[in-house]
């Protein structure tokens, strides 16, 4: 192998480079490992994303963020580091901080947005954010997913986190201000 972008699912384009040279790939590969004494799975979805291997022939590994991985030579078989993959997808902006694929347009932006919000209940905050139009999925108990045309957020405990778009940085400060949340930055 001597790189491997990833893409959307049935996207068609070359994705984004995440991995090139023997160290990266071989580093990969290691999360990548399925676990070839289990049964093959059977899921009627699409998958998450692509990983297109080029070596000597390319190959379309298929993941599905569940936590298994798709490939036309062994099928689709359980992922051994699942947790740590999807860490990995996150620290390069592939997924979001709730672990589901982000839009290609937010692949490889940084830093993350981390904002302290004092005293707040993540559910109020999520609340606040779907009475403004926001799209907002619960993931986890006291646990959501914020997703705007510009900013792909989480909000839990700890706070809000996530990725926005270059150049919107001031306009989530302003939401926030227009949602009554306090923060830090």
């Amino acid at each position: 192998m001597s790189s491997v972008r990833a893409r959307a699912r049935g996207a068609g384009d070359k994705g984004m480079l995440v991995a090139q040279g023997k160290d990266e790939v071989a580093s990969l590969a290691h999360l990548l490992e399925v676990d070839d004494d289990a049964e093959a799975l059977l899921c009627m979805c699409w998958g998450d994303l692509e990983f297109v291997v080029h070596g000597a022939a390319t190959e379309v590994l298929v993941l599905h963020l569940d936590g298994s991985l798709a490939s036309g030579q062994h099928g689709q078989l359980p992922l051994v580091r699942r947790e740590e993959l999807v860490q990995w997808l996150v620290s390069r902006r592939l997924v979001s901080p709730a672990g589901s694929p982000l839009d290609s347009a937010f692949w490889g932006l940084a830093p993350n947005v981390d904002f302290v919000l004092p005293g707040s209940d993540p559910a109020q905050v999520a609340g606040k954010f779907a009475r403004a139009f926001w799209t907002v999925r619960t993931v986890a108990p006291a646990s959501y997913e914020i997703i705007g045309e510009w900013a792909h957020l989480l909000v839990d405990d700890r706070g809000l986190s996530g990725v926005a778009v270059p150049g919107k940085l001031p306009r989530l400060r302003e939401v926030l201000d227009e949602l009554g949340l306090a923060c830090e930055a």
